[in-house]
């Protein structure tokens, strides 16, 4: 079979038409749109669905009412009584922030225990009050304007319970400040206690011991000198005890912290790794050294001489430089402490959130500070160890008698600094306790909110909206992928075949006309309506079926087309009516015109044109010749059609078949339309007729269209618009191109424009807008889009 020329390949060749990019484009589009359209109803489906299930959900939901009270926070105070940060001791620490009161907020059990035994007892005095409570509360930072101050966020059913619950929760916080920071003084306030008994004991013990020995020995007492000196190493003691207690507390402290890191994250030290880290030892190494050399300038005050004026400014010079060194390692330890926070909240991974990480980020910078303190202590322990074996070793020089007399002397004023020492952080202590009001205090009550915050009933439904309509869209995409029909007529070209002709589809016109009848009186006979080419010539079908007449005649250059084979892939798709529309349009062009039902299993042409079954194809092939004045037709006098013909004894009468018996004329019609007689007959008949028609049965369905093609100088195959399937055609063109039929193009046949919607105007000539193809009285159906469409007309 030759390879038939696509409509594409024969306007390039013969400078038809050509497809430039911006064409392309507009192809891609217009396919969209088809699309679309085409699956509209799943989309509208889907869209309904969708939206009515939101606005259903969205008016079960009750309103949701919110509000917060605000707390604001002193966590760079210290402890009433301490004497503000500056006088930050091992008993009295002020290093709490706003991330670790967010972290203890949010896992703290004690707090919402509090919240709840109160709402459970003013749930027994007010049956209104609902416990447990319906709602829930969120702690976050009040804004990054307020940096210190907590918002409490409260969200519930109703209104008034919203503000209850964030005011119960911020009072019983506030009042827990209270507690942590008077249980932190209580716990200071015994260990000092038990440190000044201790104390007070050692230092009567120390009285007695120099009292006796005065006694017994008879001891005048020290020099001036040796009471300066004795003096002297009595002070560095009680300082170095008094260190050693605050390097004691620290080294607790850090433990302390350590747990709760290891606690919190495992692989907390690998994730706290950064060059802030790094610089922030090397900050502490830096600060150690500079107090370490400050403190060996000073000579830990032991009040001995100071040398020349010359030496004393000397030290003050070198104490200035020192003391501004130390300021602004300081105030970089401060900065770099900020961005630490800053690069953890920014690194993440602990997995406990924000205020998790930095409640971390904060614990990590007081083990940092810490350690720069202790590594200060130690120094300084070391320069007083090393002052006082020094000192000692002056004090040696004195009298056996007088010596031992220092020794006392020194240990009961060891002792007596040392119980002073406590006695005073003691009473410091105490007056805390009396008046810590904690470091928290609510600077607004959360109000009771007038209108709800959420859910919003129009935000819910435009989301449905918008997710009815994705949904649809989504739909409509794979239910388009999965359909394999045919709509229009560039599928066809997208398969390489040529597109010979495209009918519309008619239904519409016969509705408006005839009133949807499928049958009418014309010439006294009864028709189909669907013969537009003779019921409505000036018709836009009646205009495709000429285009297609024109087509058949110039589809093999040098051949004339005298016997023409209308089949199809599968039944119903409108190649009778196809065949009968030609075979008129040939008649009506002075065509001596002949139309052969070859479907010997369901003729239908004789229904179509309102004509007996008998005598038909079966009596010519079998009986002989028959007069050719007995296929003459009223329609038009070049037009003769040739029915199928009589049945045999089978019991079927025209098309009224029963029993679910599939009807046939003849007992095998393949034999005997393949045979030499049928040869025969088409031959005899060529000489007498301009055109001969032959409809056949399906070629999916029977093997007598294959048969019947070798015998015809061309075959055209009829699809129909959203009913053939793409490899149904495909099927259908192979079997035919197996037995070298000339098959000179595919028809489509009731083409739908509002399914085609890009199409509008490439195939206006086809479809039902051509402004030249109406006939009396038609009138013009206008596209879906079109405002004339939807506007009454009188």
């Amino acid at each position: 079979m030759q390879t038939p020329e696509t409509d594409r390949e024969r306007g390039a060749s013969s400078g038809g038409y050509s497809y430039t990019p911006s064409q392309t484009k507009n192809k891609q589009l217009e396919q969209l749109l088809d699309m679309l359209y085409r699956r509209r109803m799943i989309i509208i489906a889907a869209l309904v669905l969708v939206t009515s299930g939101s606005l259903i959900y969205s008016f079960t939901l009750e309103p949701e009412y919110k509000t917060g009270a605000l707390i604001m926070l002193e966590l760079n105070r210290a402890p009433s009584g301490g004497g503000g940060a500056e006088a930050e001791t091992p008993f009295i620490r002020s290093d709490r922030t706003i991330l670790t009161e967010l972290f203890i907020l949010q896992n703290d059990q004690d707090i919402h225990r509090r919240v709840y035994r109160r709402l459970k007892e003013m749930s027994e005095s007010d049956p209104k009050i609902s416990y447990p409570p319906d709602g829930q509360v969120v702690f976050t930072p009040a804004s990054r304007s307020l940096d210190n101050a907590l918002q409490v966020t409260s969200v519930s059913t109703s209104p008034s319970e919203a503000a209850r619950l964030a005011n119960i929760y911020a009072e019983e916080y506030v009042r827990q400040t209270q507690d942590v920071s008077r249980t932190y003084l209580d716990q200071t306030y015994v260990f000092l206690e038990e440190q000044a008994e201790q104390r007070r004991e050692e230092l009567q013990v120390a009285e007695e011991a120099v009292q006796r020995f005065m006694e017994v020995n008879q001891a005048a007492g020290l020099t001036q000198s040796g009471e300066a000196m004795v003096s002297q190493i009595a002070g560095l003691e009680a300082q170095r005890e008094a260190a050693e207690l605050d390097r004691q507390m620290r080294r607790a402290q850090m433990s302390t912290t350590e747990e709760a890191l290891n606690e919190i994250s495992p692989q907390l030290t690998e994730l706290m790794v950064s060059e802030t880290d790094r610089e922030l030892s090397s900050l502490q190494q830096q600060i150690t050294g500079l107090e370490s050399q400050r403190q060996t300038i000073l000579g830990f005050e032991t009040g001995q001489g100071t040398g020349t004026a010359e030496a004393q400014e000397k030290r003050a010079e070198e104490l200035a430089v020192i003391d501004r060194q130390l300021e602004a390692a300081r105030a970089r330890v401060r900065e770099l402490s900020e961005e630490y926070v800053e690069e953890v909240l920014g690194a993440g991974g602990i997995g406990q959130g924000e205020a998790a990480v930095g409640y971390v980020a904060e614990l990590r910078r007081q083990m940092i500070t810490d350690n720069i303190a202790l590594e200060g202590i130690d120094a300084r322990i070391s320069l007083m160890n090393r002052r006082i074996r020094e000192m000692e070793g002056d004090l040696s020089q004195i009298p056996g008698q007088s010596l031992e007399l220092a020794r006392l002397q020194r240990e009961r004023q060891q002792a007596e600094q040392m119980y002073q020492f406590v006695i005073q952080n003691l009473q410091e202590t105490e007056i805390a306790q009396q008046s810590e009001p904690g470091y928290a205090r609510i600077l607004r009550q959360a109000p009771v909110p007038s209108l709800p915050d959420g859910p919003s009933r129009w935000n819910t439904m435009a989301i449905g909206l918008l997710m009815g309509l994705a949904l649809g869209i989504g739909l409509a995409f794979v239910r388009d992928k999965l359909d394999n029909r045919i709509y229009k007529p560039d599928q066809l070209r997208d398969r390489d075949q040529n597109v010979i002709g495209v009918i519309p589809n008619m239904e519409p016109h016969i509705k408006q006309v005839y009133g949807g009848e499928q049958f009418t009186e014309f010439n006294g006979n009864e028709v189909s309506t669907s013969l537009t080419t003779v019921l409505d010539p000036l018709s836009a079908a009646s205009e495709s079926y000429r285009h297609l007449r024109t087509a058949v005649q110039f589809s093999r250059p040098g051949v004339m087309i005298q016997t023409l084979l209308v089949t199809s892939a599968a039944p119903s798709e409108g190649k009778s009516t196809t065949a009968a529309n030609l075979a008129l349009t040939m008649a009506q062009a002075k065509r001596r015109t002949l139309l052969i039902d070859a479907d010997l299993r369901r003729p239908k042409q004789h229904t179509l044109l309102g004509r007996a079954l008998e005598p038909g194809l079966v009596q010519v092939l079998l009986d002989g010749e028959q007069s050719l004045q007995a296929f003459q037709t009223s329609l038009d006098e070049n037009l003769y059609v040739m029915p199928a013909g009589g049945l045999l004894d089978n019991g079927f009468e025209d098309e009224e078949f029963t029993g679910g018996i599939e009807p046939t004329l003849v007992e095998s019609p393949s034999e005997l339309l393949g045979s030499k007689r049928m040869r025969d007959v088409l031959e005899m008949l060529r000489g007498q007729f301009d055109m001969i028609i032959i409809d056949t049965p399906p070629v999916l369905a029977a093997t007598e269209a294959v048969l019947l093609s070798t015998q015809a100088d061309a075959t055209i195959i009829v699809a129909a618009a959203g009913k053939t399937k793409e490899g149904d055609l495909d099927h259908s063109l192979e079997r035919l191109s197996d037995v070298g039929a000339h098959v000179i193009g595919t028809m489509l046949n009731r083409f739908d424009l509002s399914l085609a919607y890009g199409y509008k105007y490439s195939y206006g000539v086809y479809g039902p807008y051509s402004k030249y193809s109406y006939g009396p009285g038609e009138q013009t159906i206008e596209p879906w889009w079109k405002p004339s469409r939807w506007s009454h007309k009188a």
